[in-house]
Order: C-alpha cells, then sequence, then structure tokens
C-alpha cells in the first residue's frame, strides 16, 4: 500500500521538463530525497490552490492511483506530498515521459509524405525546410509506432474498465510517452468507479468537460459509461492517426453534427480497416461498440500484421 511521506525537493538538474500544453496541472520533474535515496519523479499538482475544482480533481486522481495496482500503460504512481506550505501534488515515478500529443505534433511537423501499399501506409519523409539536417527517407516504422500506440492505450483502458473504472477524459492529451516508446495513461482526476451501476451521471457542471470527445448520449443524458470511453478511445485514435490534428475542427454544434450521422474521415496514417474500426468506436448505438478487450485484440492482430509486413519487405 502507498504511504503518505513528506519531502524536500529541488528541482532536477537533469530531468527534462514536461510538456504542459492543455494540460489542467502543472507537471514538474524533481529529484526527489527519501530515505537517502535520490529518485528521479515527477510532481503533479494542483496549479492555482484556491481553486476548489482542480483540488478535488487532485485528490480523486490520488484516490484512484491509491485503489489501483501497478500496470505498464498506466503513469506510475509513488505516492503523494501534502504539507502546509504547498499544495497537494501526485508523486509518479519519471521514465523519460513525453506528452503524447506534443510527441506526434512535433514529429507531423518534420514533413512527411504517404504512400499505400498492400494495405497499409507507408511513409517517405522529406527533408525539413525549417531545418536543414537529412531525414532518413521511407520511414515505415511510422505507421507501427502509432498502431503500439493505439494498442498501449487499449490495454490500459482494459484495466481500468476491469476495475469498473470509467476515465472521462480518454484524449491524447492525457496521454504520455516513455524513452522506450511505451504510452501511459494519466490524468485520472475525472474519472469514477461504476461498482454499483453501468455509468456515472453527473448533475452539475463541477467538473471540465471536454466536448469533442464525448459521446452522443453524454452530450443528451450527462451519462458516463464504458460505451462512451470507448467512443472517446475511437477519437483519441483519430488524434493518433493524424498526427495530433484537432478533431472536428469547425464543428460548431456538435450534437447536431452527430445525430446526423457524420463522423471524422480517415486519418492519413492508417489503413481502412483501422478506420472501420474507429467507426464501431462511434456506433451511435453504445451496445454495438466494441469493448476495450475488442480494442486490445483488433491491435493486436493489426500489430502482427504490419510485423509480418516489415518482414516479408526486408526478405524481398
Amino acid at each position: 500500500m502507498s504511504s503518505k511521506f513528506h519531502v524536500d525537493w529541488k528541482p532536477s538538474s537533469t530531468a527534462q521538463s514536461s510538456n504542459e500544453e492543455q494540460s489542467l496541472f502543472p507537471s514538474r520533474n524533481f529529484e526527489i530525497e527519501k530515505k537517502n535515496l535520490l529518485i528521479k519523479e515527477v510532481l503533479n499538482g494542483v496549479k492555482d490552490p484556491k481553486d476548489q475544482i482542480q483540488y478535488r480533481m487532485v485528490m480523486n486522481e490520488l484516490a484512484i492511483y491509491q485503489d489501483v495496482q501497478y500496470h505498464p500503460n498506466l503513469l506510475e504512481f509513488k505516492g503523494f506530498v501534502i504539507n502546509d506550505k504547498n499544495p497537494p501534488s501526485i508523486v509518479f515515478k519519471y521514465s523519460g515521459e513525453e506528452n503524447l500529443l506534443k510527441v506526434l505534433r512535433r514529429r507531423r511537423s518534420l514533413g512527411t509524405v504517404e504512400r499505400e501499399e498492400n494495405g497499409f501506409v507507408l511513409v517517405d519523409r522529406i527533408e525539413n525546410s525549417n531545418n536543414q539536417e537529412s531525414i532518413d527517407r521511407k520511414d515505415t516504422d511510422l505507421c507501427s509506432d502509432l498502431t503500439r500506440y493505439a494498442l498501449d492505450i487499449a490495454e490500459g483502458m482494459e484495466y481500468l474498465a476491469s476495475l469498473s473504472y470509467v476515465h472521462r477524459d480518454v484524449a491524447l492529451r492525457n496521454m504520455y510517452i516513455t524513452s522506450d516508446g511505451t504510452v501511459r495513461i494519466g490524468d485520472l482526476g475525472l474519472a469514477r468507479k461504476n461498482e454499483r451501476t453501468t455509468c456515472y451521471t453527473i448533475r452539475t457542471k463541477e467538473m471540465p468537460l471536454s466536448h469533442h470527445w464525448m459521446a452522443p448520449e453524454t452530450f443528451e443524458h450527462k451519462k458516463f459509461t464504458k460505451e462512451s470511453d470507448v467512443w472517446s478511445y475511437g477519437v483519441c485514435l483519430h488524434e493518433i492517426f493524424t498526427l495530433g490534428d484537432v478533431p472536428y475542427k469547425g464543428v460548431e454544434d456538435m450534437l447536431k453534427y452527430l445525430n446526423r450521422g457524420r463522423r471524422l474521415a480517415k486519418p492519413d496514417y492508417c489503413n481502412e480497416e483501422i478506420y472501420e474500426f474507429m467507426k464501431k468506436c462511434w456506433d451511435a448505438n453504445p451496445k454495438d461498440r466494441p469493448t476495450f478487450a475488442d480494442c486490445v485484440s483488433f491491435f493486436k492482430e493489426q500489430v502482427k500484421k504490419q510485423e509480418n509486413g516489415k518482414d516479408e519487405a526486408r526478405q524481398e
């Protein structure tokens, strides 16, 4: 069981700064001295000590991390800091995490040209006009990387769903990638545990919600379920395979748009099979959407197909 501990911290001179773009809370890297050991950690805490909404979200997130076990696709909880001088902060192990949204947008800025071959999108990088260094061409690993990211998120969400948690904010801005390429889910401040019911219903607007990732039933009835998380996961997939594009750009009335049967267009960096699976996540009937177990199975198969495709290409 995790225990409360008090620490004196100092900014780490070696830790890389975490991305704060589009994040409610500041994340800072520190070396925390505990039992005479220096451990590189990340603190995620309240940005404004007077903001009670932020305070409740941090305390809710803390309760969840104390409830769940270690999972490779969740940020690794180490403890928390509460004292008279500072607002509460959650302590995570630092494994080189960066915000995945920022990483993909940076990768997109390199400039790429894609082509389809044998049902897969292959990517040829081109030289960046803003920075004259040569970039390796024929980057066929890009789509494999994106597919693995989708699988990592699905596995983390499958674990949370198995514990009856509804995340309520499945979006790329809440995903983090480690130095070894593993994607971990973070920002559980909006998550809720539905042990006795199949859904969580909000009756007040006490917490910020991201409309572009919300399912139609959440718009209409303020209900959050595992199925609405799957819908949001589908939007997150769209973000991944567009290298961080903003979903529904220019759409003003989201509910009207969705009720007319309209959906996000096929991303540039996925094949038709993956796009068809995305659309299943956006089925108007929540019960017809795949489960997170289905998402894991689907993307495991996609990873396998892409690995086999690369093996065949090498043999040629």
